[in-house]
């Protein structure tokens, strides 16, 4: 590919910002999806009704919910639940343990 070639390829893709990192995510007029090549973010792209499909404005970004964000936030309620319930857990025996001690010195101290 000569560079001719390639500087026609560049200009015919549209750049938008990167609602994350604030780089240049590009893609084809038409496009459905998009991916920023620096912090990987995929978007989902729609284009207005009766808009021009090669002018950036007319598409709006929305984050594509992925499958690693999804895991990532069960997982993170998953580990706080499960915490939580430990100091309770926690507490509970402790207290438990507190009262159930007795003085088991039949009365006698170091003292006597």
């Amino acid at each position: 590919m000569d560079a001719e070639e390639r500087l026609a390829e560049l200009e015919s893709k549209i750049a938008k910002e990167c609602l994350k990192c604030g780089s240049r995510v590009k893609f084809e007029p038409g496009a459905k999806t998009a991916k920023c090549k620096v912090c990987k973010r995929e978007y989902t792209l729609e284009l207005g009704e009766g808009k021009d499909p090669k002018d950036p404005i007319n598409y709006k970004m929305t984050p594509s919910a992925n499958l690693v964000d999804v895991f990532g936030k069960i997982a993170l309620g998953i580990m706080l639940l499960a915490s939580a319930i430990m100091i309770i857990f926690a507490l509970v025996a402790k207290h438990n343990i507190v009262d159930g001690l007795e003085d088991n010195t039949g009365g006698y101290t170091l003292n006597n």
